[in-house]
């Protein structure tokens, strides 16, 4: 069944000061509909050095509490008439500076200031430097066809990067799956991480957690 229309007012700052206007759109999640949002109103999609800007809709006003981007908006409380704001996420004095990669089975990675590919070669060298042990463990399984990391790619599988002052989690893949904290993550559409999540690459592969500091 297609989802139904929801008729909102939506708040957005332009160069010129704040714009609003009238919008039906579908009753979907936002990450589907903060990109056509986003076009709308003539919002960057990348700042000057070619970032990708990532967006939320808050409800109300730019401080009002952001909608979640896996749930349609009636399953979040926004009815015809609402007014919601689309505006980028930007990070505050206090945002963390510092992200890990925590492996399961104990130890975890500081990434450089730029971010990093996960692929497989990099989560198996980081085992192999924690854990040696479980590392040829694993290699004994990865050669009898039964490792979990069989399921990450040797490419690029996703990258973790701060993107405008936020440590984000994006993909360019859709032939691979990367789950954060459980849920799909959408190609070209990048995620903030917390700290405490859990990342799984592959739809069988190894989970990692994420520490922010």
């Amino acid at each position: 069944m297609p989802p139904t229309n929801i008729t909102i007012t939506l708040h957005w700052q332009s160069q010129h000061g704040t714009r609003a206007a009238n919008i039906v759109c579908e009753d979907s999640p936002p990450q589907t509909l903060i990109p056509i949002l986003r076009a709308g109103c003539g919002l960057p999609s990348a700042d000057p050095q070619g970032a990708t800007i990532p967006y939320l809709l808050r409800v109300g006003n730019p401080s009002g509490p952001h909608l979640q981007n896996e749930r349609p908006l009636s399953q979040q409380g926004i009815s015809d008439g609402s007014h919601l704001w689309i505006g980028a996420l930007r990070a505050s004095p206090s945002s963390p500076r510092h992200c890990g990669v925590v492996l399961g089975e104990g130890g975890a990675l500081l990434l450089p200031p730029m971010g990093v590919a996960l692929t497989r070669r990099w989560l198996l060298d980081a085992l192999a430097l924690f854990h040696p042990d479980a590392y040829a463990h694993e290699m004994r399984l990865f050669d009898a066809g039964r490792s979990d990391y069989r399921f990450v790619s040797k490419q690029p599988h996703c990258r973790i990067s701060m993107i405008a002052g936020v440590w984000q989690i994006h993909t360019e893949r859709d032939d691979v799956a990367t789950l954060h904290n459980n849920v799909p993550l959408i190609p070209q559409q990048p995620r903030p991480l917390s700290d405490g999540d859990t990342l799984q690459l592959g739809d069988a592969g190894p989970q990692v957690g994420v520490m922010l500091l």
